[in-house]
């Protein structure tokens, strides 16, 4: 996989082949363009399904809570929920963010990851330069008990830790 991938299947997907090929420990995970893609997936387990727009997840814009993601997905409700993120990437909200953030509206290209499920004890967002700040000496950690959700929703608080050099 290389970047003129990234245009077709969305930054998170790109970032996450990246992930695995180097060896890091990521819950197994296919992504599709549309719910008519054909794919295999083991019918005892359930599932997140999640945006990877082309652009989200990107140097200059993350989309974080933008576009719907779904947790402990049955097999059975996979392609209906597929269909709900490609839709998502079309809503109000992701136009008025793409709009704020100088981005084009048009022909929004969505791949969708679906991904074994696991429950985790803590979650958490890692910034590679500080997103409030802007220096980019400065590493800032949001984790949250539990699943992420709460932590990209902002429903609930999350320690934060800021690294300096």
């Amino acid at each position: 996989m290389d970047s003129r991938e990234e245009n077709i299947i969305g930054g998170k997907a790109y970032n996450l082949n990246i992930l695995t090929k180097n060896g890091i420990n990521v819950p197994k995970w296919i992504v599709v363009t549309s719910p008519d893609d054909n794919f295999d997936i083991d019918e005892n387990k359930l599932y997140a399904v999640r945006s990877s727009a082309v652009g989200e997840d990107s140097s200059g814009n993350s989309f974080a809570g933008q576009m719907e993601s779904y947790l402990y997905v049955k097999p059975c409700d996979i392609k209906a929920r597929i269909q709900d993120v490609i839709n998502s990437a079309n809503s109000e909200r992701i136009r008025f963010y793409r709009e704020q953030n100088g981005l084009s509206n048009t022909e929004i290209k969505v791949g969708v990851i679906i991904q074994e499920m696991i429950n985790s004890d803590v979650s958490g967002v890692a910034f590679s330069s500080n997103p409030i700040t802007g220096k980019r000496n400065s590493i800032v950690i949001s984790s949250v008990f539990g699943l992420g959700e709460g932590l990209v929703s902002g429903e609930l608080n999350a320690d934060t830790y800021t690294i300096e050099d």
